[in-house]
């Protein structure tokens, strides 16, 4: 096998994977979404039931995958928590200004504002989740044919 042969297959892997990688995006920011999601139902149960305070609402909620973002929130720092997060920035601006709310009310108050923030994200995630096998499919299929494409011409 010649050496233009192996660059030209390492040509079309490298796009294919590159494919697959940005499918995998998309999945992350369907996960991150989830994650927020659960972490506010979380929220609105320590806060609704237990009364327990902010930072510590943030610390009894467990999650070993996002335990670098959890951390940041318990301190208040939720510019740095987003960043972790493979949100857009539209998408990390709401999400920071609902952190930053928080806290300031009486519970009811606060329930009320975790409430609509909640159906909020059932809307993003009913979008997202739509938007979401097309994505990635796309994603999958654009890079495979750009490396089958590339082989082609070149052979």
């Amino acid at each position: 096998m010649s050496l233009k042969s192996i660059g030209l297959i390492l040509c079309a892997l490298v796009l294919s994977g590159g494919g697959w990688l940005a499918g995998e995006k998309y999945k992350h920011e369907m996960r991150d979404l989830i994650f927020i999601k659960e972490l506010v139902l979380h929220l609105k149960r320590e806060i609704s039931f237990s009364r327990t305070e902010l930072p510590d609402c943030f610390l009894s909620f467990q999650n070993k995958n996002y335990s670098d973002v959890i951390n940041c929130l318990s301190k208040g720092n939720y510019e740095e928590a987003t960043k972790k997060l493979a949100f857009k920035n539209e998408f990390s601006q709401i999400l920071i200004s609902f952190w930053s709310s928080l806290g300031r009310d009486t519970a009811c108050a606060e329930e009320s504002r975790i409430n609509k923030f909640l159906d909020f994200l059932e809307h993003e995630e009913e979008k997202m989740s739509s938007s979401l096998t097309g994505k990635i499919k796309s994603a999958r299929v654009l890079g495979i044919c750009l490396g089958a494409a590339l082989l082609l011409l070149f052979i």
